[in-house]
C-alpha cells in the first residue's frame, strides 16, 4: 500500500512538473492545439494566448464555437485574424473547439450520445485551473449548431458561464437561461452581416458583461 502511494505521489510531481514547464513555454500572440480523452473519446481544440499572455494573473475566457459540417480550424481561417486581434486588445485566452463528427451534441438526455455538457465543463475547468483563465469571466459564441450550443451550456452549466452570443441558432429547446448569464439578442442580424461588424458586435457585448462584474 505504501509503495502504491508513493508510485502515486510520485506520478502527480511528475504531472504538476511537466504541466508547470509546458504552460511556461507558452508563448503571448501564438496557437496551440491539444487533446483530452473523455469516455474514450479524443476532444480536440485549438487555443489562442493574447498579447499579454504571461504578464497578468487571470484573463477572460472566450469560447467560439463552429456550425454543423465545420471544425475549429474552419473558425480560425474565416475569422481568426479578426479575433485573435481582439483578443489581443482585451487580453482574452480563445477556444476554438472541435465537434465529434462536425456536429455538437444540445441533448444530454441520450446517455449513449456525445456529452459535450461535460466535455465544456471540462474544458472550462482546465483553462481556470491551467492557463489562468478568470472562472468568473467565461464567455461562449457561436454560429448555427454552435449557436445552439452555446444556448445548451447557458442551460446546463449557469455557474460557469457569464454570457453567450448564439448567431444564426436553429434550436427549438427551451430552458430557462438563469438571469446572471447574459445573453446578446443576435435575431436582429443576418447572416450575410460583413463578419468584422459580427465579431465587433460579439466583443462589445463581452466587454459590457465584464463590466458588470
Amino acid at each position: 500500500m505504501l509503495k502504491k502511494l508513493f508510485f502515486i505521489i510520485l506520478s502527480i510531481n511528475a504531472f504538476c512538473f511537466s504541466a508547470k514547464s509546458q504552460d511556461e513555454m507558452l508563448k503571448a500572440q501564438s496557437l496551440y492545439s491539444s487533446n483530452f480523452t473523455i469516455d474514450g473519446i479524443t476532444r480536440t481544440f485549438t487555443f489562442y494566448t493574447p498579447a499579454e499572455y504571461g504578464k497578468k494573473d487571470q484573463y477572460p475566457l472566450v469560447i467560439f464555437l463552429h456550425a454543423a459540417g465545420e471544425t475549429g480550424k474552419t473558425l480560425i481561417k474565416t475569422y481568426g485574424d479578426l479575433v485573435n486581434t481582439k483578443a489581443d486588445s482585451t487580453g482574452c485566452v480563445i477556444v476554438y473547439a472541435d465537434a465529434v463528427a462536425e456536429k455538437w451534441n444540445t441533448s444530454h438526455a441520450d446517455k449513449d450520445s456525445i456529452n459535450d455538457i461535460g466535455f465544456f465543463s471540462i474544458l472550462i475547468d482546465y483553462f481556470v485551473q491551467r492557463y489562468q483563465c478568470d472562472a468568473q469571466q467565461v464567455y461562449i459564441t457561436g454560429f448555427g449548431n454552435g449557436a445552439d450550443m452555446a444556448l445548451s451550456l447557458a442551460c446546463a452549466l449557469p455557474g460557469k458561464v457569464k454570457a453567450i452570443a448564439p448567431f444564426f441558432s436553429t434550436s427549438s429547446q427551451v430552458c430557462n437561461i438563469p438571469a446572471t448569464i447574459m445573453v446578446m439578442n443576435t435575431k436582429e442580424i443576418a447572416p450575410q452581416t460583413n463578419k468584422d461588424t459580427i465579431i465587433a458586435a460579439v466583443w462589445n457585448f463581452f466587454m459590457m458583461a465584464a463590466n458588470k462584474q
